[in-house]
C-alpha cells in the first residue's frame, strides 16, 4: 500500500510483477506445488517433500531475494 500512494498504482503494479517473478525464479520448481496472489499484496506458495532445514534455507533465500532493491 505504501507504494501505491508513494508512486502510484502503475508502479505498485509493477513492483508486484517483479515480486512474483523473483519468487517463480528462486522456488524449486521440483518442490512447488503452487504459487498465488491472494491479496493485493500477499503471496501463498505450496511446497512439498522438504525437510525442515530445506523450509528454513528456502526462507532464508527468499528473504534475501525479496528484501533486495527493485528498479
Amino acid at each position: 500500500h505504501t507504494i501505491n500512494a508513494s508512486f502510484g498504482e502503475i508502479v505498485g503494479d509493477r513492483v508486484l510483477q517483479q515480486v512474483a517473478d523473483r519468487l517463480r525464479q528462486t522456488l524449486n520448481s521440483d518442490s512447488l506445488r503452487g504459487l498465488a496472489r491472494l491479496h493485493s499484496d500477499q503471496f501463498g506458495i505450496a511446497l512439498s517433500d522438504l525437510t525442515e532445514m530445506e523450509i528454513s534455507e528456502l526462507a532464508q533465500t527468499l528473504i534475501e531475494t525479496l528484501t533486495a532493491p527493485y528498479t
